[in-house]
């Protein structure tokens, strides 16, 4: 009986042991294509942000002004908004048959409008409308403020089903990151800084990715406070729990010269190069149902790349 049962651990040992190596097969990025996207436009095509499905892609031009969305399947581009808009204020609804973005006027300061776009339909509707600074929606409260100054707002998509949200989220308040969890809402300063950008939970709401203002990205786990230097990664967006993609970067003070996307890899706490230096990929977006990664260049061309997670 002893026999059996020894025989049975190790069975048992040896089926951990594979079912952990299968888990940890998920650790690995494999870049299975790499397409330009070949859109019209005189201004070029910036910020880009693919639907779930991948079928759509919102983008910018040079100033920021105006909203445009391509159809793969067309190979077409619409214009959405003629009002000033970065893509980091637009968000697909889970099921790909709404896109929402907020407007704000720059001449009318304070103004901002939460916008959606029925992809299928084609209609437009205004969802709300602030005037003034002093007043506040219920949709501005899950918004991510960088400063007073400098507007980075992201929308969080849970806002947008009418005040109902999931926890947790983190959020940027002027500059602050801010978990909200259980409705409660807790402020963290883990890089010791004062301002933070593009803070981002992992899969599992375990970690927190960020960009600390006059230092690096990195990573933060919520219960053990561990703390992850991640270098000269920005712009840095999960693919997995354990996988992030970013874009290294160098510039003359004006514009971006030199720059590639990399993925990095939390456990063996190595970097892959995923586009190749002379593309220049900047503020890469991943979308996980595709499988796609998208970037633009400097010179306003779009990138997408398909991946597998082995």
């Amino acid at each position: 009986m002893n026999r059996l049962k020894t025989i049975g651990s190790k069975v048992l040992l040896l089926l951990s042991i594979f079912l952990f190596s299968g888990a940890m097969a998920q650790d690995k990025i494999t870049i299975t294509s790499i397409e330009k996207i070949d859109i019209v436009s005189e201004t070029g095509s910036f910020y880009p942000v693919l639907n779930n499905k991948g079928d759509f892609i919102c983008y910018s031009s040079y100033t920021n002004k105006g909203l445009y969305l391509y159809d793969f399947s067309t190979k077409k581009s619409i214009e959405i908004s003629p009002i000033t808009n970065l893509c980091t204020n637009v968000l697909f609804s889970d099921s790909d048959d709404t896109m929402y973005f907020s407007e704000k006027d720059i001449l009318k300061k304070g103004d901002k409008i939460l916008k959606s776009y029925n992809l299928n339909s084609g209609e437009l509707s205004t969802i709300e409308e602030k005037k003034g600074e002093n007043e506040k929606s219920w949709w501005e409260d899950f918004i991510s403020i960088f400063t007073e100054d400098v507007d980075e707002s992201t929308l969080n998509i849970e806002a947008l089903k009418l005040g109902y949200f999931d926890y947790p989220y983190v959020q940027l308040e002027k500059g602050k990151i801010v978990l909200v969890e259980d409705g409660s809402n807790k402020a963290l300063n883990p890089a010791g800084v004062q301002y933070y950008l593009n803070p981002v939970l992992s899969p599992d709401s375990k970690n927190i990715s960020a960009q600390a203002v006059g230092k690096s990205a990195f990573v933060y786990n919520i219960d053990t406070k561990d703390y992850i230097n991640i270098d000269t990664l920005e712009a840095v967006e999960w693919v997995s729990n354990s996988i992030l993609i970013g874009m290294i970067s160098e510039d003359d003070g004006h514009t971006v010269t030199k720059s590639t996307i990399v993925s990095y890899n939390l456990n063996s706490k190595e970097y892959t190069q995923i586009l190749n230096d002379s593309i220049k990929g900047i503020y890469p977006k991943y979308s996980p149902k595709a499988g796609k990664i998208v970037c633009h260049t400097p010179d306003g061309e779009i990138y997408t790349i398909t991946i597998e997670l082995k």
